[in-house]
């Protein structure tokens, strides 16, 4: 009955369609469908939607969805060996215990680090060829995306891959361990030991991830490795329109009004890399930086993207931002041209 129970609850797939970046006209995103190599996920009118009798429950949509649109309710289990960590696959233990380590993101591989005991993360897959999922193939990328990132800190910390052996482990310690830690964590939907205590917004667990490695050797960093991005704004092609933060799915980038200065914002822990501020700008005035700074991502600052000074419309009070000669904000001037056009099609009559 336990272990049913168990099925269950990794079968819980949940869809948030209102996030999903397709609803845009400047996206057409298909990380998820791309990414599955079951074919589960597949788009309606109505948004995606999962086919659960070929979904394999691997995560890898998940993980690759940059708004966050899938989600699963359940978490790999790892053991403790000595210093290490070893995180194992549902496959290696027989299914019943622990999910694929498919859907192990940046996030919780570098937060099983908040114990100080443990040096090293072992990802320890059973045989994804059986699978037919390729994860192992993920895998490896998570894992190069690891030790770019630690080589950017003085720390001894490790992350590897080594294939599951019945020899290394007792599999009946492994699996009593296992009972004791969900039996602990499902009223916390967390089936992890470490991971599952820390309460921390989802967005920004990577950043607490990081400021786990202690100190930086390198604060920048290849916009390539991290799931986040630095954005600039080119001062001479923006005009305020609004589209860029209006429309960032995880609010990473936003305005605000200080004394007669309007500023735009970006906190770039909250990015994740989706482009629709890019897409949509009309000016082409918003590019990627190479680079980002470890440091700012961390302690989570908001970084100053532009500024301008305006005066306000003289009907609304409004900013107005696109012109220096005009004194109605655009919102006013469209409504004054669009009473002036009904005038003339009244006159026709």
């Amino acid at each position: 009955m336990y272990i049913e129970w168990f099925k269950f609850l990794v079968n819980e797939i949940e869809i948030n369609k209102e996030s999903c970046l397709r609803k845009y006209k400047y996206l057409d995103c298909k990380n998820c469908i791309n990414i599955c190599k079951k074919q589960a996920v597949s788009t309606t009118e109505n948004g995606i939607i999962i086919d659960k009798k070929k979904c394999d429950y691997c995560g890898l949509c998940k993980i690759y969805c940059p708004t966050r649109v899938i989600n699963f309710n359940f978490k790999p289990c790892g053991i403790v060996k000595e210093h290490n960590f070893v995180y194992l696959c549902h496959n290696s233990l027989g299914g019943e215990y622990s999910s694929c380590l498919g859907i192990l993101d940046l996030e919780t591989i570098l937060l099983t680090f908040s114990d100080d005991q443990i040096i090293n993360v072992i990802l320890s897959p059973g045989d994804c060829k059986s699978c037919n999922l390729k994860v192992d193939i993920e895998l490896k990328k998570k894992v190069k995306i690891c030790k770019n990132i630690l080589k950017h800190f003085y720390t001894n910390k490790k992350v590897v891959i080594e294939p599951f052996f019945i020899k290394s482990f007792n599999r009946s310690d492994a699996i009593n361990f296992f009972k004791n830690k969900i039996l602990k964590t499902l009223t916390d939907g967390v089936v992890l030991s470490y991971w599952g205590k820390i309460k921390y917004q989802e967005q920004s667990l990577l950043a607490y991830g990081l400021k786990l490695l202690g100190t930086i050797k390198n604060e920048y960093m290849e916009e390539s490795i991290l799931p986040w991005y630095e954005l600039t704004i080119d001062a001479s092609k923006c005009n305020f329109c609004g589209t860029c933060y209006n429309l960032c799915p995880l609010s990473s980038i936003s305005y605000a009004e200080e004394n007669d200065t309007a500023c735009i914002f970006q906190e770039p822990v909250y990015c994740t890399k989706c482009g629709l501020c890019i897409k949509a700008c009309s000016e082409g005035a918003i590019k990627y930086l190479y680079f980002n700074n470890l440091k700012t991502l961390i302690e989570n600052k908001k970084i100053l993207l532009i500024s301008k000074e305006f005066k306000r419309c003289v009907n609304c009070g409004s900013p107005i931002l696109d012109s220096i000669f005009e004194v109605q904000c655009i919102n006013c001037r469209k409504m004054k041209l669009l009473s002036s056009e009904i005038k003339e099609i009244i006159k026709t009559f």
